[in-house]
């Protein structure tokens, strides 16, 4: 691969992309795979390991590597920002869901983990959630919200068994790590539940 140094690099159009010269290492490499698969070309500029680079530092800010500049935009110095721009820029199939809720479950969860929805109106967060193989527990104030929420679940054939005390099982029958189907458990506290829960807080006091 043939680099630019920074100084050449700084005033090109187009997405330039700064990497350790002659070193690879694990960012550099998934910041280059992101943008192949994407379908994306770039410019590499190189970074010289262990050097002051300050000709770099002059232009972006930063001493290290990798780092993602197009054009006149700020440069984009993480995974995630890279991965961003890799998408907005790309071609081809995406690497992250078009949803909001879905794109966020993938960035910030993994599969098995439980997600939790304090405000979960009526229910697309849970469901995301459980589409994605997480588990899924999901608070409502509001009594109408909630049970649109089961509505919503039952219909997309999402089990939803109600306790006694209007919790649905969320740690008796599945194991963490196991992928989930649609047919697995979400877990809902239902507002009458919190209410009292709270009615007797306030008695105690």
């Amino acid at each position: 691969m043939k680099y630019l140094s920074a100084a050449e690099a700084r005033n090109l159009p187009g997405l330039r992309l700064v990497l350790t010269a002659h070193m690879p290492g694990p960012w550099g490499e998934a910041a280059k795979a992101l943008l192949s698969v994407r379908q994306v070309k770039y410019v590499p500029v190189a970074q010289a390991a262990m050097e002051a680079n300050d000709d770099l530092y002059a232009w972006t800010g930063v001493r290290n590597a990798p780092v993602a500049v197009l054009d006149e935009e700020p440069p984009q110095t993480t995974w995630l920002d890279i991965l961003l721009l890799a998408e907005r820029l790309g071609s081809g199939t995406p690497l992250l869901p078009s949803d909001p809720i879905e794109r966020a479950l993938v960035l910030w969860s993994n599969p098995g983990e439980v997600v939790l929805t304090p405000f979960m109106g009526v229910g697309s967060e849970c469901f995301g959630a459980l589409a994605n193989n997480r588990r899924a527990v999901g608070i409502e104030l509001k009594p109408a919200y909630y049970k649109q929420a089961v509505v919503n679940l039952d219909a997309a054939k999402i089990s939803a068994h109600h306790r006694e005390d209007n919790q649905l099982g969320l740690l008796d029958k599945v194991e963490p790590a196991k992928p989930l189907t649609l047919e697995e458990e979400a877990v809902f506290i239902d507002d009458e539940r919190r209410k009292s829960m709270i009615k007797k807080s306030h008695q105690g006091c």
